[in-house]
């Protein structure tokens, strides 16, 4: 399990920059704020993601992983709290866990 999160984290370090920031949240999960991406985009990175942890996890000799991952994408309004945007990523999350896991999910925020 330990060699499992070091290798994610490994993976998401390739992708950190100035406008792509994560931290492990907990347990298993982590969470990645992009600045100024759109949601085609972020897709892109996610299917990326994906495929990246398959290979560290394959060239490392680990257990295949799948990644889930929710998203929210939405910039915020004087009115919306922090907690309105985890809450919704984390809506999202169970979403894809529900559906198979393995995939992405991006919450419509106009329910927000």
């Amino acid at each position: 399990g330990d060699q499992c999160l070091v290798a994610v984290a490994d993976v998401l370090q390739e992708f950190q920059s100035d406008t792509v920031f994560f931290a492990r949240y907990g347990g298993d999960e982590f969470v990645l704020l992009y600045l100024d991406y759109t949601d085609e985009e972020i897709r892109g990175m996610a299917d990326r993601l994906s495929q990246r942890v398959k290979e560290v996890t394959r060239k490392r000799s680990l257990p295949e992983l799948s990644i889930s991952q929710g998203v929210c994408n939405r910039v915020p309004s004087e009115k919306e709290r922090l907690w309105d945007f985890s809450t919704a990523a984390d809506h999202a999350l169970y979403r894809v866990k529900e559906s198979g896991r393995g995939a992405v999910y991006l919450y419509e925020y106009e329910n927000l």
